[in-house]
């Protein structure tokens, strides 16, 4: 074996190795915590918010690694903290369909009930 050559087993940079399973492990940390938050919201409306296309965000959401400009994006259109997506420290942001409940509860117009009558010999009172 001449002095040049290296055995093949020995990789020349162990550290690459270890970065690569540590952006891996926060690429799937990240992709859960969004498919946290948007539970039940379907590709197309999660499209419509951020301007990607549905298929692009099922992409995403499903099989492949977020781009950092797809989660700043749903940052930014959610009001989600980064330091939330991609660390997940701090507190989770209440879910997009749960958010999406309060404000329609919200937009319903509040009316006090009626006073309800008492119906007694034919007629109504109070």
């Amino acid at each position: 074996m001449s002095s040049g050559s290296r055995v093949e087993s020995e990789d020349p940079m162990p550290g690459v190795q270890v970065v690569r399973k540590n952006i891996q492990t926060m690429l799937l940390g990240i992709r859960h915590r969004l498919i946290t938050f948007f539970e039940g919201a379907s590709y197309r409306h999660v499209a419509g918010a951020t301007g990607y296309h549905h298929e692009q965000v099922r992409r995403y959401l499903t099989t492949g690694k977020p781009a950092i400009d797809f989660v700043a994006t749903v940052s930014i259109e959610f009001n989600l903290s980064l330091d939330w997506i991609i660390h997940g420290r701090g507190d989770p942001p209440l879910p997009l369909r749960a958010r999406r409940e309060l404000a329609m509860q919200a937009s319903e117009p509040q009316n006090p009930p009626e006073p309800q009558r008492e119906v007694s010999k034919g007629r109504a009172s109070t």
